[in-house]
């Protein structure tokens, strides 16, 4: 009988131990799974993060071909004005030379 209570005692400080075990494990799993939720929660913040930069280099690269393509314009445009200057002051030479065939008389009455 003394025999059968040392049996019994052991096994009640094993389950007792035992017990013990289970809950901090049980406390450590609800600690891993709120960890995990925070993690999974902050990857979603990163993740919309992340999209929101994608959109802005998309934006800016949008707005750089935009800024391409009007420097593009300006430099015809600039060209064409050159152009048409050139034009223009060969047209001026002629009349110059023009004007150069023609005497006034001075002393003539307007």
């Amino acid at each position: 009988m003394v025999q059968g209570q040392a049996v019994i005692d052991a096994s009640q400080v094993a389950l007792a131990r035992i017990g013990g075990d289970i809950d901090a494990n049980r406390q450590a799993v609800h600690r891993i799974a709120a960890a995990a939720s925070a993690q999974r929660l902050e990857a979603e913040a990163l993740a919309q993060q992340v999209e929101s930069v994608t959109a802005a280099a998309e934006e800016n690269a949008a707005v750089a071909e935009q800024v391409s393509a009007l420097a593009e314009e300006q430099t015809a445009s600039m060209t064409n004005v050159a152009a048409s200057s050139e034009r223009l002051a060969a047209v001026a030479g002629r009349l110059t030379e023009y004007m150069r065939r023609f005497t006034l008389d001075q002393a003539a009455p307007r």
